[in-house]
């Protein structure tokens, strides 16, 4: 996209036998043609510099975690930055350099260009049906074209001319077909038996002129000869649950004295030649796992919102790409045994009366809740106060001031001593003599707290806190029940 951003990767290798004064340098640029092998206009030079038009607008980054990979992110894109981008590396030993790079390069596509496009590679097992995409504008769906299919042994597809599929033609085609056409022009392969020639390519002819596709779809079959130095391993089982998500691992291990220039992790469904619930291109991957599956650690599988439909066994495929000379590299592709996914399901009465049980008890929580604040409210709740540290209510440590034994309600005075003795008390000069009675009512013979308490309702109080009127003028008596942690009291209120 114009004023958009790319990063393009470059990553290479060399033999770390080299002597350690050797020097590496990364520089890039724009080839004269279709190769990479004739540069004509720098980007970054053998010095790291960024040349001309690019100032400003190029970065370069080196993989923290790759001593052999290398970024460049270019903002601001015109289509005059491309359409290829080559990545090239020199070798500079005392005064001697070599320089190498990738034949092909990047191609930018830019949004409306009239070009076709194809995936690098696909993994191909021997006796499995295979669609190889071909994407191309939409301006030419019409009918009135003719789609050609191309194979060979180069990347490029304009060096590939075997023509093994004519729409024009199709009953010469056998063993192959078109998806849908004209609205999907991909090559379907019936049965892959594998052949010296692996790479495809797709044209698609029309009245405005012929389009082709750059570079061809390589299919990289797998080889049961590499099993002895390149294992997959799965677990045989796991189990989940409905709704959740689970990670099936795999892991691999490779016996070679060859560089590693990249891994690609694909997982497919039921069979090795299922269709996939992993594959690093998402339209490759089946529309029921597309957009819940990742790769988390080096091939693990990621599943989200597992689902009853996910109940099936699942095959890790890696893919090794390494280098196999100047410019050359080879391709390496097993499979692990499969792993079977149980997927558990909540019955739907179980679920039907968790649901049920837990709103049942959110509503009768909500409706205490709301008692308790009006009974509060109405003053009809009026709570004693003991020290947190006691077990047992002592009526003895009960102090003889109105008041003190409840939360901040004005209008309610509890107290251990009865009216008769508060108005005794009012006349009488001795001190002690009430308490002193209260006491020994308290502390009895079996040791039992029977003393009541006495708490009296100020009316006058109490309708300034709830204006309602009451019926009844002055003070009232009633009895009810306070309930300790070990104890039983009466209280006459």
């Amino acid at each position: 996209m114009e004023n958009g951003s790319i990063t393009i990767p470059c990553t290479y290798t060399y033999r770390e036998d080299l002597p350690t004064d050797t020097q590496y340098t990364v520089h890039w640029g724009k080839p004269e043609g279709q190769y990479c092998l004739n540069i004509k206009e720098e980007i970054i030079n053998s010095s790291g510099n960024v040349i001309g038009k690019y100032k400003g607008r190029l970065s370069k980054v080196q993989d923290p975690t790759k001593k052999h990979k290398e970024f460049i992110t270019i903002k601001g894109l015109k289509r005059l930055d491309g359409p290829i981008i080559c990545c090239e590396v020199t070798r500079t030993k005392d005064s001697s350099e070599y320089t190498w790079s990738d034949n092909y390069g990047t191609y930018l596509h830019f949004t409306g260009d009239q070009s076709i496009s194809q995936l690098d590679e696909l993994i191909a097992v021997p006796g499995e049906e295979i669609t190889i995409p071909c994407y191309y504008p939409q301006e030419t769906t019409q009918a009135d074209k003719t789609v050609t299919w191309y194979i060979g042994d180069k990347e490029l597809c304009a060096l590939n001319k075997d023509t093994i599929y004519t729409s024009d033609e199709p009953h010469r085609s056998n063993g192959y077909s078109l998806i849908n056409f004209p609205t999907d022009v991909s090559l379907r392969i019936h049965r892959f038996v594998g052949s010296g020639f692996t790479q495809y390519c797709c044209q698609v002819t029309t009245i405005n002129g012929t389009l082709t596709s750059r570079r061809a779809t390589e299919l990289v079959s797998v080889d049961s000869a590499a099993s002895s130095q390149f294992i997959v391993n799965q677990p045989n089982n796991i189990i989940a649950d409905t709704e959740g998500s689970v990670t099936l691992n795999c892991s691999y291990s490779y016996n070679s004295d060859r560089d590693v220039l990249w891994v690609n992790i694909y997982w497919r469904i039921n069979s090795t030649h299922g269709s996939y619930a992993y594959h690093p291109y998402q339209e490759m991957v089946h529309p029921s796992y597309r957009g819940r599956t990742n790769i988390t650690g080096s091939a693990d599988l990621h599943i989200q919102g597992v689902k009853k439909a996910d109940n099936a066994s699942y095959y890790c495929f890696v893919m090794i790409k390494r280098c196999a000379g100047p410019n050359q590299y080879l391709q390496t592709i097993s499979y692990g045994e499969g792993t079977r996914l149980i997927v558990k399901e909540i019955p739907a009465e179980s679920l039907k009366n968790l649901i049920i049980i837990s709103i049942s008890a959110s509503a009768i929580l909500i409706i205490l809740c709301v008692v308790l604040i009006v009974l509060k409210a109405t003053g009809i709740i009026c709570k004693k106060k003991r020290r947190p540290s006691d077990l047992k209510v002592n009526m003895n440590d009960l102090p003889d001031k109105d008041g003190e034994m409840c939360e901040e309600m004005p209008y309610c005075e509890i107290s251990i001593k009865s009216p008769e003795q508060e108005l005794a008390d009012d006349n009488d000069e001795v001190t002690g003599q009430g308490e002193m009675e209260s006491r020994r009512t308290v502390d009895g013979e079996d040791g039992e707290d029977e003393s009541p308490l006495y708490a009296k309702l100020n009316k006058t109080k109490l309708e300034q806190k709830n204006p309602t009127p009451h019926p009844v003028q002055g003070e009232e008596i009633v009895y009810s029940t306070v309930l300790g942690p070990t104890s039983q009291y009466e209280v006459e209120i």
